[in-house]
């Protein structure tokens, strides 16, 4: 049987933290951050597997287990719960669908993995469907001493260019603007005036995409690409609402770029036919941040 793979994407962040003392705020260094999740871990309940959790509720209900807390490092499980109402599993052969049975005291949940490198306090977060995002992290930190505040920042570069320019294929360039409504349709043929004054339109939204022959690069010259974003920024200003790249190297699957507003990010291909364990996503993680590691430090904020 073929082994299938899903994409999915790693975001890395930048934890950040300010005490309030005396009305003023005191950003908290990489060492206190680390005293912090120290505290909060030594008085947490233990469940069998010997994990340290704890029990964290907005809207919704959660589970927050530190799997790993060590001197450098923490890796943590998230999970939300799920109504077992809308959770079944169904016999493919026979097409019946029956309930999943639960004990008193259990739940269905849906869950996600962090990462947190405690010496430069970057978090890569797992993103799974259904599962708990980066924000209820967030929430769950801050709601846990009221004198300090969380941050859990993307890590972001003005610089993308110069990350992917040497990249073995540069693929298709796409940018896309408004139109308000007097110019609505302007230089876009097919659709008639009569047509037009029928409908209650407000603006438009025009999508470009330059595509480079399969396999081959659309430019090997930075300068070209630079100017090109530059002139549409200064054509359409706040009109234009995205300009992206694609790229990729040889071994790699093709990812898209914002070219205005990139947030670090890699994608992992995991095998979804194998059930994993938390230390095989540990390990997913772990090669992903590792790989970026370098990039991301020099792109965090003081």
């Amino acid at each position: 049987m073929e082994t299938k793979q899903t994409r999915k994407r790693i975001n890395f962040y930048q934890i950040q933290a300010e005490k309030s003392i005396n009305k003023n705020e005191e950003k908290l260094n990489y060492k206190e951050i680390k005293d912090f999740f120290d505290d909060v871990y030594s008085n947490l309940k233990t469940n069998k597997n010997g994990y340290k959790y704890e029990h964290f509720e907005t809207f919704e209900k959660y589970m927050i287990e530190y799997i790993a807390m060590e001197e450098k490092e923490m890796f943590v499980r998230i999970g939300k719960e799920t109504p077992e109402n809308v959770i079944g599993k169904r016999n493919h052969d026979t097409g019946n669908l029956s309930n999943i049975e639960l004990d008193n005291g259990e739940t269905i949940e849906t869950y996600t993995y962090l990462f947190v490198d405690f010496e430069n306090c970057i978090m890569s977060f797992l993103m799974l469907s259904g599962a708990p995002s980066r924000v209820v992290f967030e929430k769950y930190l801050n709601s846990i001493d009221q004198t300090i505040t969380f941050d859990c920042t993307p890590i972001t570069t003005d610089n993308i260019l110069e990350k992917i320019i040497n990249k073995s294929i540069l693929g298709t360039i796409q940018y896309s603007y408004c139109n308000p409504k007097e110019n609505v349709l302007r230089d876009i043929p097919g659709v008639t005036d009569t047509v037009l004054d029928s409908l209650n339109i407000n603006k438009s939204t025009i999508t470009v995409s330059l595509a480079p022959p399969r396999n081959k690069s659309l430019t090997r010259r930075a300068a070209e690409l630079l100017k090109l974003k530059d002139d549409l920024e200064q054509l359409h200003n706040n009109d234009l609402k995205k300009i992206s790249i694609n790229a990729r190297d040889e071994d790699e699957t093709m990812v898209t770029y914002n070219l205005l507003d990139y947030k670090f990010n890699s994608y992992v291909s995991i095998q979804m036919i194998n059930t994993l364990n938390e230390n095989d996503f540990k390990k997913i993680i772990i090669q992903a941040y590792n790989k970026q590691k370098n990039d991301l430090r020099n792109h965090i904020r003081d």
